[in-house]
């Protein structure tokens, strides 16, 4: 049986904000009781395997946070955390399943690259920060930097837009659960507008009277709090099947199912296979 996850048009699930926290607990219950059991990834390298598990449980932590805003409405800096959960669900799909192994190198390695930039940078504002760290400490990050420094032309570890490795990522995905390229246009490029703070961020703040008077609020009702939590649901999802397929096998298909079934909220509408096309 191929895979299908389709979100239900049905927005006032979506808009339940008890519905969505209680989907948002039992996920980290799933989390929780598969992430514990010994990993065997048959058809992943060390390297990609490792970069997967972390950026996983970076995005499992984003997600506890973005519960804890939510429940404090506090939409627009849970809005901001559902693109970090993003991206880092996403780029793990990436990384594992859709990179080269230079790409995957190059993510690895940036680290030699980005901080002894950043050390420069710092030191052209402030002289003092080069005095930050132990000479020998300075040698090593240098050396580091020497040996990776050409294979960064863009300052960055890939030349692919977001939007690209989404793409690349759900070419790897069966049929039916081809989500990331979803997500980035119905969620990444909302929430982008909330960690850039561009104008749509402050917009829903503002309110004229009839008189001309303006005053600036906040609008996290509940239910928009809850549509948040939803699409932070809908990336939980998505990446906890990436994990679970590709260490643990068919182990955890019925309990995922139902996850599935309970946040899509129409029996029937999801099932999941793994097999990989």
């Amino acid at each position: 049986m191929g895979i299908k996850v389709e979100p239900n048009p049905d927005r006032s699930r979506r808009r339940n904000l008890p519905l969505q926290l209680e989907i948002a607990n039992k996920l980290l219950r799933f989390v929780d009781t598969t992430t514990t059991e010994p990993q065997t990834p048959s058809n992943l390298d060390p390297r990609r395997s490792c970069i997967l598990m972390s950026l996983s449980a970076k995005s499992f932590a984003t997600f506890q946070s973005v519960q804890a805003l939510v429940k404090l409405g506090m939409y627009e800096d849970a809005s901001a955390l559902v693109r970090i959960m993003y991206e880092s669900a996403m780029i793990a799909t990436f990384l594992a399943y859709a990179a080269d192994d230079q790409t995957v190198d190059d993510y690895a390695d940036y680290f030699m690259f980005r901080n002894w930039r950043d050390h420069e940078l710092a030191g052209q504002v402030n002289p003092e920060a080069a005095k930050a760290f132990a000479p020998e400490f300075l040698s090593r990050m240098k050396a580091d930097f020497d040996t990776v420094q050409g294979r960064y032309e863009r300052n960055y570890w890939t030349r692919l837009s977001a939007e690209a490795m989404a793409l690349a990522a759900d070419a790897k995905l069966p049929s039916g659960f081809k989500v990331f390229t979803t997500l980035y246009a119905s969620i990444y490029r909302q929430a982008s507008a909330f960690v850039h703070s561009d104008v749509r961020s402050i917009q829903p703040f503002f309110k004229e009277n009839a008189a001309g008077m303006v005053w600036i609020g906040r609008r996290s009702t509940p239910e928009r709090c809850a549509e948040v939590m939803y699409a932070a649901n809908f990336i939980m999802i998505a990446i906890c099947w990436v994990v679970t397929a590709s260490f643990y096998g068919k182990k955890f298909v019925p309990e995922w199912n139902a996850l599935i079934l309970e946040w899509n909220g129409t029996p029937g509408a999801s099932g999941i296979g793994t097999s990989r096309q």
